[in-house]
């Protein structure tokens, strides 16, 4: 629907434990938030886990992260990501 009123827009990699592996990607990362990114600061402040062991995080407060996560994907090329 987006891509038919011009918007310009990539899909983005779904499945199996594909949040996990985001989050996990990300944590041998620093996060440099800007201080006029209030709402990024709170989301991240709120985000919680159902299970941590599991890497598991409850659905909400999860908007920037998820768009964090598919960003990260798209520019840290596979061979760069830290495990």
């Amino acid at each position: 629907e987006l891509r038919a009123i011009n918007f310009n827009v990539d899909g983005c990699k779904k499945g199996n434990d594909s949040v996990r592996k985001r989050i996990k990607d990300i944590m041998g990362y620093t996060i440099v938030i800007d201080r006029d990114s209030r709402n990024v600061k709170k989301e991240i402040c709120n985000y919680v886990w159902n299970d941590k062991r599991a890497g598991i995080p409850i659905k909400g407060w999860d908007h920037t992260m998820d768009a964090m996560g598919y960003a990260f994907e798209r520019l840290v090329e596979p061979s760069v990501i830290v495990a």
